[in-house]
């Protein structure tokens, strides 16, 4: 992927929130690893339907892409996130991941997403070193997060604006690895 400037409420380089797999493929290919991940909708929303999204990861890329229906009656998959670990990627032409939590915190004061705030200490997940020291620092309005891992930037993750509604919020997860699903 040559182009890698994060454009917040956007994308990253032509990789656009609300692209279907289809159109995504034909801008990377295959991806190196899907995954298919099964949830069941909240009763809250009055529906018993399971609910299907889709992750493509490019390691070799340093990005994982996450489709999922937007609403209960999409049938095409869109994408709605996307997590970064590549090290040369920029927001407004500064380079972030890699830094120390205090260096990023100097350096974002220099972007569109400098209007940032620390979430929450992060609790350690089962194939994380329960050693490890984990901080999010998110800036809503943009719909971009970015992880500390031991005192250094390691990801950024962005999101579209439908994300966060009721629908998407779920109770059980079922994964499963399905490699070269399209």
């Amino acid at each position: 992927m040559a182009d890698l400037r994060i454009k917040p409420l956007q994308g990253i380089g032509d990789i656009i929130f609300g692209m279907t797999v289809t159109e995504v493929g034909r801008l990377l290919g295959k991806p190196e690893k899907s995954v298919i991940d099964i949830r069941q909708a909240p009763a809250s929303l009055g529906s018993k339907r399971l609910v299907y999204s889709r992750k493509w990861a490019y390691p070799s890329l340093g990005i994982v892409l996450s489709f999922t229906a937007p609403n209960e009656l999409a049938v095409e998959l869109l994408l709605e996130r996307i997590t970064i670990e590549d090290p040369n990627v920029t927001i407004d032409g500064i380079r972030l991941l890699g830094l120390t939590e205090d260096a990023f915190l100097e350096a974002i004061t220099e972007t569109q997403v400098s209007d940032i705030h620390l979430v929450r200490n992060v609790q350690p997940i089962e194939f994380v070193d329960p050693e490890c020291d984990i901080r999010e620092y998110v800036c809503e309005r943009a719909r971009v997060s970015f992880w500390i891992e031991r005192g250094t930037v390691t990801s950024i993750c962005m999101w579209d604006e439908w994300r966060a509604t009721p629908y998407m919020k779920f109770k059980t997860t079922v994964k499963m690895a399905v490699p070269g699903t399209e």
